[in-house]
């Protein structure tokens, strides 16, 4: 069982969800012989509007705790569940700061550098 499973959340509809409305820009391709680099900026949910909408969602259940009073463990688990997606709803989307990603071309094959995903996950999180 995964960690959001316990909590009644499919992981494939909660990255859907966070990922709705993503769209990216690519804002400009340096070429210089066999390298490139590609400036790209990235919309997407904030994440830190996320977080803060989670936090706000979890204080105010926090701040009532008659409303958990008498629930089950699975009931808790559930209305936790209930917190963390539907603090995705209203989050803005936002554009990261852009992003250089370094392109190789090998046997005619343009290569992304292997820290592109880890470049685009941070610009992610930190949005």
């Amino acid at each position: 069982m995964s960690q959001l499973s316990m909590y009644g959340i499919d992981g494939v509809e909660f990255m859907k969800a966070y990922l709705d409305g993503f769209d990216y820009t690519i804002d400009s391709i340096n070429v210089n012989g066999d390298t490139a680099e590609a400036q790209i900026t990235l919309t997407c949910k904030s994440y830190t509007g996320y977080q803060q909408a989670l936090e706000e969602a979890v204080t105010k259940i926090t701040e009532n705790p008659d409303e958990l009073a008498g629930m089950s463990n699975e009931d808790i688990n559930k209305k936790i569940g209930e917190i963390v997606t539907g603090s995705l709803d209203g989050v803005e989307l936002k554009p990261t700061e852009p992003i250089t990603i370094t392109y190789t071309k090998v046997n005619d094959v343009w290569e992304p550098a292997s820290s592109t995903s880890g470049d685009i996950s941070a610009a992610l999180m930190t949005n």
